[in-house]
């Protein structure tokens, strides 16, 4: 995650884009994956969080751009990650 946003970073994303639109695809990843293991497993989904969590747990000293992003994604409630989730994806869809 460090590595993508280091190459987001490189092509001029600014880390205010870069974060949510790594956020936006994170939470696909989880997502998927909950539900895969759902279907699987028959549990719910409620390791969704902790997998979030883990994914974006990041030591500074290590992983600044990711730590820095998870700190702002942070900042962010439930409304407006989804907020910029849906902005990303309008985004991508209209070039």
């Amino acid at each position: 995650m460090e590595r993508c946003l280091g190459l987001l970073e490189a092509v001029g994303v600014p880390q205010r884009q870069a974060a949510p639109g790594l956020d936006t695809l994170i939470l696909l990843i989880t997502a998927t994956i909950a539900e895969q293991d759902t279907r699987e497993t028959g549990e719910g989904p409620e390791t969704i969080p902790d997998l979030y969590e883990a994914a974006i747990a990041a030591d500074p000293e290590r992983r600044p751009r990711l730590a820095a992003g998870a700190a702002l994604l942070r900042t962010l409630d439930g409304s407006e990650r989804l907020g910029e989730s849906i902005r990303i994806f309008l985004r991508g869809l209209t070039g």
